[in-house]
């Protein structure tokens, strides 16, 4: 069995490895925050949920997409 302090220290690595995921009300991936030096991730959506920009860090990428009708 695990004594208490070892669980309190895992609970604490487990914490500071987490990576935030932000969803909107759609339930669409707006952004995503990660606990170490990695940039992290912001998107932007069109109106129909594809992804118009996303933002790294300095470095922004712009999408655009063909109509298919």
């Amino acid at each position: 069995m695990a004594s208490s302090w070892y669980c309190e220290q895992l609970l604490e690595l487990k914490a500071e490895l987490a990576v935030d995921f932000s969803y909107d009300n759609l339930g669409d991936l707006r952004y995503v925050n990660y606990p170490d030096s990695s940039p992290d991730i912001d998107y932007t959506l069109d109106n129909v949920g594809n992804i118009k920009t996303l933002k790294a860090g300095s470095v922004i990428s712009s999408y655009t997409y063909n109509n298919q009708t």
